[in-house]
């Protein structure tokens, strides 16, 4: 769970938070450890998701081939299935992710304001946020030719994994842009966050 910090005063004008200095400094300091413990889960995530996606889902194939066991290619489908609907729900848990760093970003960017320092990690670019998409919609591709590998005629999974990473790119960019947004200009559904 994130931790919450005095915000801007309210409209109207005034010092609500009368913080010392050693005060900013500390909560400073705890919003910088937040980010860092944010940054690094989403890091993990995604060695997780290229990690697995390339590791087993190669694997998988790779036994289903030597087999030649209808069972085993039946349990391959319902594994190529499984992955992808993990990994789209580690995109959700990303997209979560991000909506944290931008809060925590607005945050350290007022307190840094309040010090008088310069600007540090908290004015990051917005550059991951392709890359990591395109990484999704790869993973869940990837596990899209898992599941159909051995259920449609060879070479055609591949075929039909092109459309699905493009879909699936569609998605990671209709939840990126619009939902977010929707979510940060409507006060009751960034209340529930």
């Amino acid at each position: 769970m994130s931790m919450q910090y005095p915000q801007q005063p309210p409209p109207g004008g005034g010092n609500a938070y009368d913080l010392k200095s050693a005060d900013i400094t500390s909560i400073y300091g705890s919003l910088c450890e937040e980010f860092g413990r944010v940054e690094n889960s989403r890091q993990g995530m995604l060695q997780y998701v290229f990690a697995v996606t390339s590791l087993l889902g190669t694997a998988s194939v790779f036994a289903g081939a030597i087999t030649k066991n209808s069972v085993f290619n039946h349990f391959l489908t319902a594994v190529g299935v499984l992955g992808m609907i993990s990994i789209f729900a580690l995109f959700i848990r990303e997209v979560q992710l991000n909506i944290e760093l931008d809060h925590l970003v607005d945050n350290g960017k007022l307190y840094e304001q309040k010090m008088r320092v310069d600007p540090t990690m908290f004015h990051r670019s917005r550059l991951s946020a392709p890359s990591t998409a395109l990484i999704y919609s790869g993973a869940i591709a990837g596990w899209f030719c898992v599941a159909t590998w051995f259920a449609l005629p060879p070479g055609v999974a591949l075929i039909f994994a092109f459309p699905v990473f493009l879909i699936i790119g569609g998605i990671n960019w209709f939840i990126r842009n619009k939902f977010v947004i929707y979510i940060e200009t409507h006060p009751s559904m960034a209340a529930a966050r």
